[in-house]
């Protein structure tokens, strides 16, 4: 017969059980031998320590010691410090906190880092807290409307089709997409069990850019066009010069949208030193007011662009900067962002107000994003 393997907790019951009962019935009910019985006895106090620490623990032995326990214990205090201010904390927050603490901790490897980083949480009785949300399948009707779009495109690049020879390079796709300040996140770590989990933020959740970010179908990646909230013309766009790097553009509105002011400004910075060289080009935009200005239409096609518009509703399914591009560019910003956020956030107070990134913080991580 196998050899049953019987938990801490199980022993325990079996110990408390033995107490009231015959030691021999207790053994013939369970299966085990009376002196495992009376050994597990001598160690009841330590079963019911190990018992309560973690209910399902198969052995009294924790094993070796862990080398790094000394860094854990810190970065779980740490975690619970940040919680009592009600600030978020993320896994990404974790990992560039533990660097902070040995940048030589797990070799500096990304992929070992999130490897231990959610068995951390699991020993420290910490779990990730999440907001629900709704999830959306692919409808028939998206599917249907996807394929109808594509072969009507695809349909102007064969022979005798407007857009007959234009090469990969001149199908691009620009998307505006806002990138906030403050990232506030939908989850933090907490402790396990907590009734109620709160974040607490700047106060400046409005603070914001729009990123115009255009990608040809064969990757190659135009120049980056910022859109900061300011009055057009002021000061802030007149130092925008300074701001932004070298290959970068950008404009004021205010209230940090695209207009149409700002998409002449995108041609006149982006598009037409790209495309103006070539008989023809594709621009591909969403249902944007200023996409479909009359305007902006007609200073495409001066330099021989065609313009498609992807109806509205259907970007999730037809834009491919919102389908494959937008959220690593996020993902990468926000990267940046723990790692900014657990610097800043160390030096604060327990009243003090969550610290929001400077002009020059979000440029930097959107372009350093951008090239990756």
């Amino acid at each position: 017969m196998a050899r049953a393997y019987i938990n801490a907790k199980k022993k325990l019951l079996i110990v408390l059980e033995a107490e009231t009962s015959a030691v021999k019935a207790v053994a013939r009910k369970h299966n085990v031998q009376p002196s495992q019985i009376r050994r597990w006895a001598k160690n009841q106090a330590k079963l019911e320590a190990t018992v309560a620490r973690n209910p399902r623990a198969k052995t009294l032995n924790i094993g070796r010691p862990r080398q790094d326990c000394e860094l854990e214990e810190e970065l779980a205090a740490w975690i619970i410090e940040r919680r009592s201010y009600e600030i978020a904390v993320s896994t990404g927050q974790v990992i560039a906190k533990a660097l902070t603490m040995n940048p030589s901790f797990r070799n500096g490897s990304r992929k070992a880092m999130w490897k231990w980083v959610y068995p951390f949480l699991h020993r420290h009785r910490l779990s990730i807290r999440r907001k629900t949300r709704v999830g959306q399948k692919l409808s028939g009707h998206l599917q249907k409307i996807r394929s109808e779009f594509v072969a009507a495109l695809n349909e102007r690049f064969k022979a005798g089709g407007t857009l007959e020879g234009t090469p990969s390079s001149l199908r691009v796709n620009m998307d505006d997409t806002a990138v906030f300040f403050e990232m506030t996140s939908a989850t933090t770590i907490n402790e396990v069990n907590a009734r109620t989990v709160s974040i607490r933020g700047s106060g400046s959740n409005a603070k914001r850019l729009t990123a115009c970010i255009s990608c040809a179908q064969d990757g190659t990646k135009l120049a980056l066009f910022v859109v900061f909230k300011a009055k057009a013309g002021a000061t802030i766009e007149k130092s925008l010069d300074k701001l932004l790097p070298k290959g970068v553009y950008g404009c004021c509105q205010e209230n940090g949208w695209m207009d149409e002011r700002g998409c002449q400004i995108w041609f006149n910075k982006v598009w037409k030193p790209y495309a103006a060289s070539y008989p023809s080009s594709l621009l591909l935009l969403d249902e944007f007011k200023c996409h479909i200005q009359s305007s902006f239409i007609q200073t495409l096609n001066s330099i021989g662009t065609e313009l498609e518009i992807i109806p509205g509703g259907y970007t999730c399914v037809l834009q491919p900067c919102d389908v494959g591009i937008n959220k690593p560019l996020k993902d990468g910003i926000r990267a940046q962002y723990n790692a900014w956020a657990v610097r800043k956030m160390d030096k604060l107070a327990a009243n003090a107000k969550v610290p929001t990134p400077e002009r020059k913080d979000i440029i930097a991580w959107l372009v350093s994003s951008w090239m990756q």
